[in-house]
């Protein structure tokens, strides 16, 4: 199934721009809807000292509220506002809003009233709720004191009880603006990171577009690597890149040079086979000449045999695709110099501890044999043979035959040399480099590693079994 990274971002950004916007919705409903909740409380707070103003005292005790239609019409019929007056000593009903009246209501007494607003609940004939509040106060005079002086009238005070009230209608009509401005909001923040999300992802993305078409139009036989970027995500897979051109290229270069030894290594034994030829067909009438011919023609194609042995071993491990393993290098030399016919030869080794290798075990071994053989077959008896060896990173084995004694030093070094192509081969097939020179009076045969691809096992910041 076909994935798109673009889709994926911007799925994935939409929606958590979702998810916050849904959060940031459900805050700010719950701020908000505590600030009007704020705001209705106080409200009602205030519609009890605008009735306690105009709640006034007459002579002859007559005590209603005194309010004007225009100013107060909320209370009028039909109106979402009520207030309701008792006497404070005995209860008695001495007022009501004309919006109770219409209703044919009147709210029961609560029966315990103080100085203090004390807030209430009802329910109207009509399913209303509303929110009220009830407070004992004092009730105003009606007239000023000189009016009352001049006409000799006097007015007992009295105490009451008012309870003002508040339809919660307009609590819900005051929040349902704030939901649906807090809903238009989590809803359009989404649409509009979409939109920009449709055009900026695939801007994002240019980079990754340019570097596959510069990898589309790369010659298959080209080893420049890409050019740097200065877009800091891009960056790792450019090296990573660079990084496996170089490996490419490495390992053309190690093909041609195996195809070189190779080609070297067949060329030599094809060319005295000709020669052999040639030479049994000059002397044609010389039966132990052509016996001759034919056996050093028996010896040139066994070693060509085993030439091509090697050549499909090395084939087989690397068609096998062997996994590596993790192997010690002092221990493959102990063991590959503990055999008898080593021993005509008077060998010094040592090197690092624990010089661990990351090689197929097979291959190893061939070539240590190959190399030491070659000391064996081509060194002088009882010479002294220097092995030493170094630990990874920088893993390296060298090999160090004197070669003093021989009448021609020169000569000794081309025999010291070898059938080292061979090992060169087994060095190709496990990634490393072998060289051989003459130093002096010493012949040295130098081969390095590999670096490892993981850390050895037990090495610190390896997970090691129990």
């Amino acid at each position: 199934m076909e994935r798109s990274i673009s889709r994926w971002l911007g799925r994935s950004i939409a929606g958590a721009l979702l998810l916050s916007s849904l959060v940031t919705f459900g805050a700010l409903y719950a701020v908000g809807h505590l600030q009007v909740n704020a705001a209705f409380e106080q409200a009602l707070l205030d519609d009890l000292r605008s009735v306690a103003n105009v709640t006034q005292v007459y002579p002859n005790d007559d005590l209603y509220v005194n309010f004007e239609p225009e100013v107060l019409t909320q209370y009028l019929q039909g109106g979402t506002r009520f207030f309701q007056l008792w006497d404070a000593a005995d209860h008695a009903l001495l007022d009501q809003s004309p919006s109770l009246s219409s209703l044919g209501y009147l709210f029961d007494h609560p029966g315990h009233a103080s100085a203090e607003p004390r807030r209430l609940e009802a329910t109207l004939p009509d399913g209303r709720e509303v929110a009220v509040v009830l407070q004992q106060m004092p009730a105003n005079w009606g007239l000023d004191a000189e009016m009352l002086e001049r006409t000799g009238q006097r007015i007992r005070n009295r105490d009451v009880h008012l309870i003002v009230g508040r339809a919660r209608t307009e609590l819900t009509q005051a929040l349902m603006p704030l939901a649906l401005g807090c809903l238009a909001g989590a809803v359009a923040v989404p649409l509009l990171a979409a939109v920009l999300l449709a055009l900026l992802v695939p801007r994002a993305l240019r980079p990754l577009h340019e570097l596959s078409q510069a990898v589309a139009r790369r010659d298959v036989d080209s080893d420049t690597t890409f050019p740097a970027t200065d877009v800091r995500e891009m960056k790792p897979i450019v090296q990573c890149l660079n990084d496996l051109v170089m490996r490419i290229a490495d390992q053309r270069r190690r093909e041609r040079r195996f195809l070189a030894d190779t080609a070297h290594e067949l060329r030599n034994p094809l060319a005295e086979l000709h020669a052999l030829a040639d030479l049994a067909t000059l002397e044609a009438g010389d039966a132990d000449s052509r016996l001759g011919a034919l056996h050093e023609t028996k010896q040139i194609t066994r070693r060509l045999t085993g030439l091509i042995d090697v050549l499909f071993q090395i084939a087989r491990h690397g068609r096998d695709s062997q996994p590596l393993e993790w192997v010690s290098l002092d221990a493959f030399v102990d063991e590959a110099l503990s055999h008898p016919r080593y021993q005509g030869m008077n060998w010094q080794v040592g090197g690092d501890r624990n010089p661990r290798l990351q090689v197929q075990p097979a291959l190893l071994r061939a070539l240590l044999d190959n190399l030491f053989g070659n000391v064996l077959a081509h060194g002088q008896p009882g010479s002294d043979v220097t092995v030493q060896w170094s630990a990874p990173p920088a893993a390296r084995l060298s090999i160090r035959n004197l070669s003093k004694g021989r009448a021609d030093p020169q000569h000794a070094e081309e025999h010291l040399g070898s059938g080292l192509n061979i090992a060169a081969l087994y060095a190709y097939a496990m990634r490393a480099e072998l060289q051989a020179g003459r130093t002096g009076e010493w012949f040295e045969v130098d081969i390095r590693f590999a670096a490892p691809q993981d850390p050895p096992p037990g090495a610190a910041g390896c997970d090691t079994a129990a």
